[in-house]
């Protein structure tokens, strides 16, 4: 064999692969973007300067929306370059985008207001934009497989969901229960086997963004089946509750803890806790909850493994990765394992913005205005 050959084109090989950002390469060490851009505009004045801006991937992972205070921009996920932007401020000066999404054709953006201004608003590529009125404000909006519905939810119960066709025609207003879509494999809602069908995770971001009573936020595993809550008490209390449903609905097992934060695994064999965990239903509170422990607990509510927190943060599950999670500190995303031994990694403010694509494959990241997408690692048994 040619060595020299060979190890001119491994070279070569390495370079390429260095210029395309690939990180598929290892599971170890700091992950690099497979770009970054700068997404900013400076035409805001006022309150609307200090608008948070908001992200969100169409179903199909081929492009995500940035709002800003100024516009909503469309960005190829491929290349990173903007596909297009919808300037609503040079439409109507009053218009807040407090949520966003695209279509799955990444021809069409709808923005959700918020307390303050109650609208919705879908802008196609071409065409004028149309506006829906919602009694409540807006906490989600989201599109239909088909991109030609949307989906929209507000914090105004019962009747707290709209769908409308993206012209602007409302179609149904409902509670969230009866709400005439598709709900994939989830039975707690009646729903409409006729309706328009989402994207399951764009279902859950449509039920656990309104007033749900005590519950505050709930996550599934990847087949909707088991289904992870965490519930905080009115009042302030420092105790939360955090509880585990079978597919059958029925309550698994559930905990007290202080300074909750919960994940679920994809294939749903394990949950993950963080904070401390109550020994007995009259326990104090904790002087410090948050400095507490991770705790790792199977489908029986057993703990299989407990570590003390080494630095505050804040729980983040992996999509496709049964074997792993993410904890989030205040400057970096870090991978470990179910032994708590790290991996991966990614620089990364703990006020970043994290959304992972569709598909499970990489991850957005925005700080600021700078952006950039990742691929992941492949998961050990994937």
């Amino acid at each position: 064999m040619n060595f020299d050959r060979f190890n001119r084109l491994l070279a070569a090989t390495l370079t390429t692969i260095a210029i395309a950002g690939s990180n598929v390469s290892t599971q170890t060490g700091e992950l690099q973007p497979l770009w970054s851009i700068t997404v900013e505009d400076h035409q805001a004045d006022g309150a609307a300067a200090n608008q948070p801006m908001r992200q969100a991937w169409s179903a199909g992972g081929t492009c995500f929306a940035i709002s800003t205070a100024v516009a909503v921009h469309v960005v190829d996920a491929a290349s990173g370059r903007e596909r297009w932007r919808w300037n609503f401020r040079s439409h109507n000066r009053l218009i807040r985008a407090g949520s966003v999404a695209v279509s799955p054709q990444c021809d069409t953006v709808a923005v959700g207001g918020d307390t303050n201004y109650k609208y919705i608003w879908i802008a196609k590529r071409t065409g004028r934009p149309a506006s829906l009125k919602t009694t409540g404000s807006p906490t989600a909006v989201v599109f239909s497989k088909g991109g030609d519905m949307v989906a929209v939810r507000t914090a105004s119960p019962p009747a707290d969901a709209y769908l409308a066709s993206v012209d602007g025609r409302l179609i149904a207003h409902s509670d969230i229960d009866t709400f005439p879509i598709q709900w994939p494999y989830n039975t707690a809602h009646a729903g409409d086997p006729a309706g328009p069908e989402f994207a399951f995770g764009d279902a859950v971001r449509l039920e656990s963004s309104g007033v749900m009573g005590l519950i505050d936020h709930s996550q599934y595993s990847d087949d909707g089946r088991w289904i992870l809550r965490l519930s905080t008490p009115p009042h302030g209390s420092v105790w939360e509750y955090v509880s585990l449903l079978t597919p059958l609905g029925a309550l698994a097992w559930s905990k007290t803890i202080a300074c909750a934060d919960a994940i679920i695994a994809p294939d749903g064999r394990w949950a993950l806790l963080r904070g401390e965990i109550a020994k007995r239903e009259d326990a104090a509170a904790p002087d410090d909850p948050c400095a507490g422990s991770l705790y790792l607990l199977d489908r029986n509510g057993t703990t299989v493994r407990q570590r003390a927190l080494e630095q505050r943060g804040h729980l983040i599950a992996l999509p496709r990765d049964s074997d792993g999670f993410l904890f989030h500190d205040a400057s970096r995303l870090q991978r470990y394992d179910l032994q708590f031994r790290p991996s991966w990694w990614i620089n990364a403010v703990g006020d970043a913005d994290v959304t992972f694509a569709p598909d499970g494959t990489r991850i957005l990241i925005r700080e600021g205005t700078g952006v950039r997408l990742f691929k992941l690692p492949r998961p050990p048994s994937g």
